[in-house]
């Protein structure tokens, strides 16, 4: 039974593994540097933040829930908006309860000249009587980091609830998800003159819906997020490991 779960580890990782480095392959595309000069810098400043806030949002986490104990999961996140990345996205959860898992996130992946990490953690609660395989709500709570680019480090805080349906193989969820935004600037307008604040702050409110088909242990995903500040869109492939 060892040698067979060593197995099926094996080659899980080795699908993740192949998926997410093509990912950092094809991520490399936007420089980060804050056109600082610019009159509307705020208002330009507010719409990147927003988008990568909207980008790195809620991750296809657990679908059905009522099984498996540990969840691997690797991603894509596409910004619909004009000349953001292809962000790559891994995952892993733990069930730790019949309502309850909890996750951590990593990504890596260039940007101009900036080798830029996204880290963060997730708490997944699903409200219900899990024995009657009945759960029609799903809650997800996330805190995130982006580090790595030249002019600012961003922290996020974000929530979503959702209506759930089960189709057999077919999981829908639909919902609101509201996130807030901490953002530090490390770079000065003009040091001779009044600078720009050298910290901002924001909320993203969206629209989301995901669809996740399942096949065996494997669970193949995709999720929209949409709000007047931009969309996104995510691809994922999972595991489930007993």
């Amino acid at each position: 039974m060892l040698k067979k779960a060593s197995a099926d580890l094996s080659k899980y990782f080795i699908i993740f593994f192949i998926f997410f480095s093509f990912n950092r392959v094809e991520s490399q595309s936007l420089n980060y540097n804050l056109d600082w000069g610019s009159e509307n810098f705020i208002t330009d400043a507010k719409i990147i933040f927003s988008n990568l806030t909207l980008q790195s949002g809620q991750q296809l986490l657990s679908s059905r829930g009522f099984e498996g104990n540990i969840l691997l999961s690797g991603g894509t996140s596409i910004s619909l908006t004009e000349n953001f990345p292809i962000m790559p996205l891994f995952s892993s959860f733990y069930h730790v309860s019949d309502n309850l898992w909890l996750g951590g996130m990593l990504s890596g992946y260039v940007a101009g000249e900036n080798v830029i990490m996204l880290s963060g953690y997730m708490i997944e609660l699903l409200p219900g009587d899990i024995s009657t395989k009945k759960v029609p709500w799903c809650l997800e709570l996330s805190r995130r980091s982006l580090q790595g680019a030249e002019d600012f480090s961003l922290k996020t805080i974000g929530a979503a609830l959702t209506n759930r349906i089960n189709f057999k193989r077919i999981l829908l969820n639909y919902g609101l998800s509201t996130a807030f935004y901490d953002v530090i600037l490390y770079n000065k307008f003009n040091d001779a003159e009044e600078s720009w604040p050298n910290r901002l702050k924001g909320q993203v409110n969206a629209i989301t819906g995901t669809a996740e088909f399942s096949y065996g242990k494997f669970i193949s995903g995709l999720k929209l997020n949409l709000s007047n500040k931009g969309a996104s869109i995510m691809f994922s492939i999972s595991a489930l490991l007993k």
